[in-house]
């Protein structure tokens, strides 16, 4: 549906564009990721499971009185509450099965989305939808932390150097300090490889649970940059080593990647960047955003584009340094108040360059 004018001015006027939520008891941690990125761009209404009509309440404290643009339904099954909106409708898949008898209005969105033929390698569009990652993150909400920092925060702490962490013998909750402040980290959750891929921890992994992380859906190990040589873990094949030896063989890899600082910086990078290309769930819901019409226009030239955006033939003017850091700022999701904007403004004063 294409906002009326009058639509866009309310927006404007009320701030954020109001979607719609039908959630469904069980919904996926994932499934969560994704509303919890569309929420930063957008406001979100609960959905009657009943009637498909907004709740009483918004669920981000948006005024139900707001018509909603667009729907996501968190289980398939209720899909059919939805009925008739006049809206775009987006569903979450966990399996591709789910989404045998979709519409073909509806937007599937979520893991069990097939990467066919156009399908982004990544969380992204795929070929009907809007593929998430298995293993989904909340990347703002995880600073990479280089050697250094990691070294001071050690020596604070009275940890060894070098520390390798082996998070089967760190309790649950400790296992995200561990793999911030570790030299490297022995992982076999692929949840806490994900943890650690975002931090930039350089990681030790078995083959398996590096799989569900891989864009290739499992099929060799591939690095942000889509070959195979280069991977954002050092892997130990767990089909061919099993019970002590494969210990053994993770110990080993572990402690010489501990003493080589170069390789273990290098992968560090590595795999902060194949986090940031594969497992963060904002990606996906940028691109959901898209397909269910929730970007404003104010929001049309994206970042990447800035570069561009003024030349020949744009009909654009020139884009101040100004616009461009703004823009980046807000890429990255940093606060109105954050002290990193108002020094920008302060470096940028009148007279200077703009």
């Amino acid at each position: 549906m294409t906002p009326t004018p009058a639509t866009i001015a309310a927006e404007r006027q009320e701030g954020r564009p109001l979607l719609g939520l039908l959630a469904a008891p069980g919904t996926p941690n994932a499934a969560r990721a994704l509303v919890r990125a569309l929420a930063r761009h957008v406001d979100i209404t609960a959905l009657d499971a009943r009637t498909g009509r907004p709740a009483a309440t918004g669920t981000t404290g948006a005024p139900a009185a707001r018509a909603v643009r667009a729907v996501l339904v968190l289980d398939p099954d209720r899909l059919d509450a939805v009925g008739d909106l006049g809206v775009p409708v987006a569903v979450w898949l966990d399996r591709p099965a789910e989404g045998s008898a979709l519409p073909a209005a509806v937007v599937p969105v979520g893991p069990g989305v097939g990467a066919g033929a156009g399908a982004d390698a990544g969380p992204g569009a795929g070929a009907s939808g809007v593929r998430t990652p298995a293993v989904a993150l909340d990347l703002p909400d995880l600073a990479p932390l280089g050697p250094l920092v990691r070294r001071r925060w050690r020596q604070r702490a009275g940890l060894p150097e070098p520390w390798t962490a082996d998070l089967a013998g760190v309790a649950p909750p400790d296992r995200l300090t561990a793999l911030a402040v570790c030299t490297v980290a022995v992982v076999r959750d692929a949840a806490d490889l994900a943890a650690g891929l975002a931090l930039g921890t350089p990681c030790v992994a078995t083959a398996g649970t590096l799989r569900p992380l891989l864009p290739s859906g499992g099929e060799g190990v591939a690095d942000p940059r889509g070959t195979r040589d280069d991977p954002p873990a050092v892997v130990v094949d767990d089909a061919v080593l099993t019970g002590a030896a494969l210990e053994q063989a993770l110990a080993a890899e572990a402690t010489a990647l501990a003493r080589d600082e170069r390789r273990a910086a290098a992968l560090g990078r590595a795999a902060r960047a194949h986090a940031a290309a594969h497992l963060d769930m904002a990606r996906a819901a940028d691109r959901l955003r898209g397909h269910l019409g929730l970007v404003p226009a104010d929001q049309a030239v994206t970042v990447t584009s800035v570069a561009t955006a003024s030349g020949p033939g744009s009909g654009r003017g020139p884009v101040s340094l100004a616009d461009r850091l703004d823009r980046r700022l807000d890429e990255l999701e940093t606060p109105a108040v954050a002290r990193i904007r108002t020094r920008v403004a302060t470096a940028l004063v009148p007279g200077g360059q703009r």
